[in-house]
């Protein structure tokens, strides 16, 4: 059941009536392949037994699958992020998004945890309970601005990993400490004094009709994270900054991104952990 049901979502059904008829269309040759003693499923039957099934069960079983097929112990960048269902909107009741958390293995290019979570602002409160669940050890999180919480560090710290934070508007206090921070070492370079220990790594790709470059800045001064950051990131030990630039048809565009690491980095690690987050904006929730 649960093997032609992902045949059929594969294929773009999106309903268990659609399925039932793309499957009967084909009910000889799954019948040789999976040995359909009453042929395929009725509509009713597909939903009676997914909604018997414990979602997080399920989760778990499917990741001590995927642990044995994809090995993934390899895996070492999660991107825990949160994304609104649209495509479902139509199906629930009065029209509303639902909301889900996934955590995507970035290196080896799966979902391997997600979990309903009703509405957008209950993100915070679930992410803990999405870090309890099976799945790869020892990996560095991403996790977006909503994210900057002490129980989403202590978690991923707890599984052998560490944490990358984006800093975003949301948090103000640490939005502002940051920038200010990295506007005095731009200031410094200008005036020939540059800060002590900045290392850094810039990459320009062109493709799709743009050109874009990200220059990324990390100093590795430990004890100015704690002295510019409020008691809650009480865990971050450096500060990273990524200025990306864009052109394309002619107009430029610049973005400034600020990150906190929970342990230091290089410029060119950081490269890889801002950019890999966003992986996770350009696949589905599904796995």
């Amino acid at each position: 059941m649960i093997t032609l049901a992902v045949y059929g979502t594969l294929c773009g059904k999106r309903s268990f009536t659609e399925m039932e008829f793309f499957l009967k269309l084909r009910e000889g040759q799954l019948t040789e392949v999976f040995g359909l003693a009453n042929g395929v499923p009725s509509h009713d039957v597909f939903s009676r037994v997914f909604r018997l099934i414990d979602p997080e069960q399920f989760m778990r079983c499917f990741v001590d699958w995927l642990r044995e097929a994809y090995l993934l112990v390899t895996g070492k960048h999660l991107a825990l992020d949160g994304k609104a269902m649209r495509a479902a909107a139509e199906k629930s009741g009065g029209g509303i998004t639902p909301y889900v958390i996934s955590a995507y293995l970035c290196d080896v290019g799966i979902t391997v945890a997600q979990i309903g979570i009703g509405e957008k602002k209950n993100e915070i409160s679930e992410l803990p309970r999405l870090l309890m669940m099976p799945g790869p050890e020892g990996c560095d999180a991403a996790i977006d601005a909503i994210g900057c919480q002490v129980d989403i560090m202590d978690p991923v710290k707890a599984r052998g990993g560490d944490f990358c934070l984006q800093v975003k508007a949301n948090q103000p206090t640490a939005m502002e400490s940051v920038a200010e921070y990295f506007d005095d070492i731009d200031k410094k370079e200008e005036t020939g004094r540059p800060h002590a220990d900045v290392d850094t790594y810039e990459i320009s790709e062109k493709g799709h009709g743009r050109v874009e470059t990200r220059s990324h800045t990390v100093p590795a001064c430990e004890g100015d994270a704690h002295d510019m950051l409020p008691d809650s990131w009480a865990r971050a030990v450096c500060v990273g900054r990524c200025t990306h630039v864009c052109t394309r048809a002619g107009k430029t565009t610049t973005e400034t991104h600020y990150y906190v690491p929970g342990g230091q980095v290089s410029a060119r690690e950081l490269a890889r952990l801002s950019r890999s987050h966003w992986k996770t904006a350009c696949i589905g929730c599904s796995t």
